[in-house]
């Protein structure tokens, strides 16, 4: 299991984009507020370059309809100039993915997780969006999230995902049903065995109260890839402890994808 608390990433700029839906949408905390690109090319692409602060290692692109992306990440100092962290682009299609940086239900690839070589200073980060033989004719991307990784151990077997409707449902006076339909949002709910001394104490103390409800980006799985990414946030149901053996702990735990 991993998560990136911080995200390091502080602008952008990009090719290609629409001034109503702006790059600096791609560092806020609301991957619904999204940056788009214009829509006059046949082949929808957009060049995006990130700067990032540094202390970092890992990169996590969220709600994107970009059937490909593409990703450069550099990094210099005065001693070796620059150096080439990252070069790879990324299939978001379903056909050749690699299943263990990214998945999900879908038929498409909507998120994106990345580990690269850590850089201690600070680092730009070139990605190139491609939409092409889709319906859709607008290509978006909502938050990039860039910064260190945390690695913890995997949940318990047993992850548990389900589903939340944001939709607006009321019964009206002549019982009639009124609903204007919004977004479904995923939900997990799971345990890790903490040694109490070590992991449970900097993830409750150093995570949980620092960052409280504000939203991270993990990268979990209870089998041994990371095989669900989400955007979320804890504020729903903060995590609870059992101290149920002698030196370790379980954690129980609760995060709620944002929008």
């Amino acid at each position: 299991m991993k998560l990136i608390m911080d995200n390091l990433v502080y602008s952008a700029s990009a090719t290609n984009a629409n001034p109503a839906y702006p790059e600096e949408n791609l560092y806020d905390e609301h991957p619904q507020k999204c940056f788009k690109a214009l829509s006059s090319l046949s082949t929808l692409k957009s060049t995006v370059t990130i700067n990032s602060y540094g202390d970092c290692n890992g990169l996590a692109i969220i709600n994107t309809n970009a059937t490909q992306v593409g990703v450069k990440v550099t990094t210099s100092d005065e001693r070796t100039g620059v150096s080439v962290l990252l070069n790879s682009t990324f299939d978001m299609t379903g056909v050749n993915s690699m299943i263990p940086l990214m998945h999900d239900i879908k038929a498409r690839y909507k998120d994106l997780w990345i580990d690269y070589q850590h850089a201690p200073n600070p680092v730009t980060i070139e990605l190139n969006f491609y939409l092409a033989n889709t319906t859709e004719t607008i290509l978006y991307c909502g938050v990039v999230v860039n910064g260190l990784v945390y690695f913890l151990p995997n949940p318990q077997y047993g992850l548990n995902e389900s589903l939340i409707d944001t939709s607006v449902i009321k019964w009206t006076s002549n019982k009639s049903l009124y609903y204007k339909k919004r977004d479904v949002i995923r939900k997990y709910n799971g345990s890790l065995i903490l040694d109490r001394d070590k992991d449970l104490f900097f993830l409750m103390k150093y995570i949980v109260q620092r960052k409280g409800p504000a939203p991270m980006a993990w990268a979990m799985t209870d089998e041994d890839n990371q095989a669900w990414i989400v955007y979320g946030t804890m504020a729903d149901s903060m995590p609870s402890v059992s101290h149920e053996f002698y030196k370790n702990s379980s954690f129980n735990f609760s995060i709620q994808e944002v929008i």
